[in-house]
């Protein structure tokens, strides 16, 4: 009877562990579900690191990053995903699946925070900006690659969302000049 006994406590704790086991992959494969979907979609709005890494999909797009329209995308984006990862359980996920969670989680915060300074109203300063980037990607020595047709084409539309940019630009300073959001003079002469 002792034996029965300890038998069936042994047969519960090892279906115990068996259901932890599923729990925690369950949970890992959401994660990683979030993880691809975020990849994918962070893709479409930031088209020249899939150029960067030769993902040629959006090879055609410049969006206007500077646009308070864009930034409102950006928010949605990052808002979608912190909330998506805060339903996780992170007491679930177990070794390098809780750093993965806790660096994702803090990495959409901090671009939520970020987004509360408004750094567009100063698109450019002395060592970056869409003008430099551009000039760049124009010259043939950097990401955007001029091999067929379709990659001058390609290059025709973000020479389009450049003006876009650039317009965007002006107005954004403007904007910047009223708040007294501006670089120092020196900066920028």
């Amino acid at each position: 009877m002792k034996n029965k006994f300890i038998f069936a406590v042994m047969l519960v704790m090892a279906s115990c562990s068996q259901h932890e086991k599923k729990q925690a992959n369950d949970t890992s494969e959401t994660m990683n579900k979030i993880f691809d979907d975020y990849y994918e979609e962070r893709l479409k709005l930031f088209p020249l690191e899939a150029t960067a890494i030769a993902d040629n999909r959006y090879n055609d797009q410049l969006p206007c990053d500077i646009s308070d329209s864009y930034r409102r995308k950006l928010q949605s984006f990052y808002q979608k995903y912190l909330d998506e990862i805060s339903i996780i359980e992170r007491e679930e996920l177990k070794g390098e699946d809780g750093l993965s969670f806790d660096v994702f989680k803090r990495e959409m915060q901090i671009q939520l925070e970020g987004l509360t300074f408004q750094d567009n109203l100063m698109p450019f300063n002395q060592f970056w900006g869409m003008h430099l980037t551009f000039a760049q990607l124009g010259s043939g020595g950097s990401n955007q690659p001029f091999k067929t047709v379709k990659d001058y084409d390609d290059f025709l539309m973000r020479i389009h969302g450049f003006v876009i940019w650039c317009d965007t630009a002006v107005s954004n300073m403007r904007r910047g000049m009223a708040q007294k959001i501006v670089l120092p003079k020196v900066l920028a002469e």
